[in-house]
């Protein structure tokens, strides 16, 4: 790591087993995490490791199981990172999680199985939705929740759609964290009152994907 302030580098030693296979810097810049696959003893595995270049340290903050294997990385908030991997133990599911670094462990109720990218995070980190698989009798049913972090509203349930037939799901805040937008592939957009959970907008549509929300 190259510090400008001294005109210095320095050199953090991760263990030998591994490679790298990404990274990712958080927001404020002062972590970086790095996705590092085992390379030794021929057990698979991934490892997700964030260094600290306040403390300069590294602290391992998830570690994958035998063949499982790591994806996609990025900050949601400067001090929590999402992190999407495959559980073959579990069928090859894709499941996706969020590690706050700061309290190196996983957010509670966070965790979501089978379904990839159904984990959406505001701006600011402060709300979160959850795209769940919940089971009543011999009904399956996905349910959208929302979250405060911070614990003040809870955790709220949104809405409730079939199981069979309902895919890519996707949900996106708007900057000033007052609205969230909701779509599957079935055929509409919603766009949704954070404070009440009103929806203030349905807009048919012929397929969606995913979502984005511009800052103007």
């Amino acid at each position: 790591m190259y510090q400008p302030s001294t005109d210095s580098i320095a050199v953090i030693r991760a263990p030998v087993s591994y490679r790298d296979v990404g990274h990712s810097w958080s927001p404020d810049g002062a972590s970086i995490a790095f996705s590092r696959q085992r390379v030794e003893g021929g057990s698979g595995g991934q490892a997700v490791v964030v260094l600290s270049t306040e403390r300069f340290a590294l602290d391992t903050v998830l570690s994958t199981g035998p063949f499982e294997s790591a994806g996609r990385m990025s900050w949601v908030a400067p001090d929590t990172l999402l992190i999407e991997y495959f559980a073959p133990a579990s069928g090859m599911e894709y499941r996706t999680v969020a590690i706050s670094t700061m309290q190196q462990g996983l957010l509670s109720d966070v965790e979501n199985q089978g379904i990839g990218g159904a984990l959406a995070f505001s701006g600011s980190g402060r709300w979160r939705t959850l795209w769940r698989r919940e089971t009543s009798g011999d009904q399956d049913s996905l349910v959208l929740t929302l979250a405060d972090r911070h614990g003040t509203r809870g955790q709220r349930r949104v809405r409730a759609l079939p199981f069979n037939g309902t895919t890519s799901l996707s949900v996106a805040f708007d900057p000033d964290e007052r609205f969230f937008a909701d779509c599957t592939a079935l055929d509409e957009l919603r766009i949704v009152r954070i404070d009440d959970l009103a929806e203030v907008r349905r807009i048919p549509v012929p397929f969606c994907s995913s979502l984005s929300w511009s800052r103007h």
